[in-house]
């Protein structure tokens, strides 16, 4: 067993119970941040608002949900995963209640996109990056496990919040999600500190109490607390290692795709002949194979004959993902449509457990730093593609253009990573042979 290892003895042990707390996270998450095709239309009529000012506000609070992710590193690095998860579950359920007594759409645009998604941000990343705490072997399967809470939330609450919309309407509707979401707190109490954030002691880096009594100190104190926050933020370790730094545009290219899915499908499968009954099933359709193939990923990821040919799954999960893309505008057949968007969800549920396994073996101890940064180019690139398809689709009414703008997107993404992966097994052999046992998240 390696010296990373030897921080947290048990390979497992009380991470499953962290994995549980993360897929119930998911699942409360999904059912509030996917709620938008049964809340806009409600939102729209009452406020009288166009449904691109409605959208706007649940686009802000997705983005937001991976912006947050730098700053959660930072707060956990400060006071620890459990606390960082609390602060991020206050303001969900702040937001929540707030939302309930809006009277504009500029004050959801605060209580729900801002407070609610940053919420959800600051919560989201630190029970995502403790899993490098307590795997080691098994990392692939613990995040993929933890990432069938969305699809299942989907499956669940998609029928849940229509019916509570119809009987309580959309005030009522934030109230009874806020008391749903309050589970976030049971959540958060089952995260207990690692080692490593027991054992980490405090830096002496705080303002003097003479404040502006000796120029000299106070300019030292600030610029001393500056250093230790990009410290905490991993910002020089980031800048000098330049394989991490691809990431980043490479995950922002392949996000591109996730609110493509989500918006352009149903419309791009009625625009080809589909009934609206039937188009409307096609994202349900790659909710439930993204669902299904995650577990499946999660243990293909650990097993040992793998080896190195799991840091190339990125780049596989991203020319699969390309091929729907390319494909999905040029058939009127219904039948291609549901292969094709099996398709999709077979390469999104690959995706992320072979993404944080990648990102772990570069990073090693900086790992939490690290999944904040990808979640944050992730959120640049989700805002991004929300406005992406729709103005290139209302400047030359095709969908086809769009959708091959995205496709030649996620290729992209796919040759970036293959870089990455080259560059991360050739650095794997070169320490092979200088005997080392363990990759360290040292500069590559």
């Amino acid at each position: 067993m390696t010296s990373g290892t030897e921080a947290n003895p048990h390979e497992g042990g009380f991470g499953w119970i962290l994995v549980l707390a993360s897929f119930v996270e998911q699942v409360l998450q999904s059912c509030t941040l996917l709620a938008t095709g049964v809340l806009v239309p409600q939102l729209t009529k009452y406020f009288e608002a166009d449904v691109a000012e409605v959208s706007t506000v649940f686009s802000v609070a997705i983005g937001l949900l991976f912006l947050m992710g730098p700053f959660s590193g930072f707060l956990v690095e400060r006071y620890g995963t459990r606390t960082t998860v609390i602060i991020g579950s206050v303001l969900v359920v702040l937001g929540l209640l707030l939302s309930s007594c809006a009277n504009s759409v500029y004050f959801l645009f605060f209580s729900f996109g801002i407070l609610t998604g940053s919420g959800f941000g600051i919560a989201f990343t630190p029970t995502f990056a403790v899993f490098g705490e307590f795997f080691k072997d098994r990392l692939g399967l613990a995040t993929s496990l933890s990432l069938t809470g969305t699809g299942f939330g989907c499956i669940i609450f998609s029928p849940l919040n229509h019916a509570m919309l119809e009987n309580y309407g959309w005030r009522g509707w934030f109230i009874l999600i806020a008391a749903i979401d309050a589970n976030l707190f049971v959540c958060a109490a089952l995260i207990r500190p690692t080692t490593k954030q027991q054992s980490k002691t405090e830096v002496d880096c705080h303002l003097p109490d003479s404040v502006g009594s000796n120029a000299q100190e106070n300019h030292f104190s600030i610029t001393c607390c500056i250093k230790r926050a990009m410290q905490r933020l991993c910002v020089g370790w980031i800048r000098k290692t330049k394989v991490f730094l691809v990431i980043p545009l490479a995950e922002c290219l392949s996000a591109l795709s996730y609110s493509t899915i989500a918006l352009l499908i149903v419309p791009c499968a009625i625009d080809q002949g589909t009934a609206p009954f039937s188009a409307s099933l096609l994202p349900s359709v790659v909710g439930i194979s993204s669902t299904c193939v995650r577990v499946f990923s999660g243990v293909l990821l650990d097993l040992k004959c793998m080896g190195s040919f799991r840091d190339f799954i990125p780049m596989l999960s991203m020319l699969t993902l390309s091929i729907p893309f390319l494909v999905f505008p040029m058939t009127e057949s219904y039948t291609i449509m549901v292969i094709l968007c099996c398709l999709l969800g077979l390469a999104q549920g690959v995706y992320y457990p072979g993404l944080w396994v990648l990102v772990k073996s570069i990073t090693g101890p900086n790992y939490t730093a690290a999944v904040g940064w990808a979640m944050f180019s992730s959120g640049i690139g989700s805002i991004c593609g929300s406005s992406f398809g729709g103005v290139l689709y209302d400047n030359t009414q095709s969908y086809k253009v769009p959708f091959f703008a995205i496709g030649s997107a996620t290729t992209a993404s796919a040759f970036l990573y293959l870089a990455i992966a080259l560059k991360v097994r050739s650095r794997k052999e070169l320490q092979y042979r200088d005997g080392r046992n363990e990759i360290p998240g040292e500069h590559a």
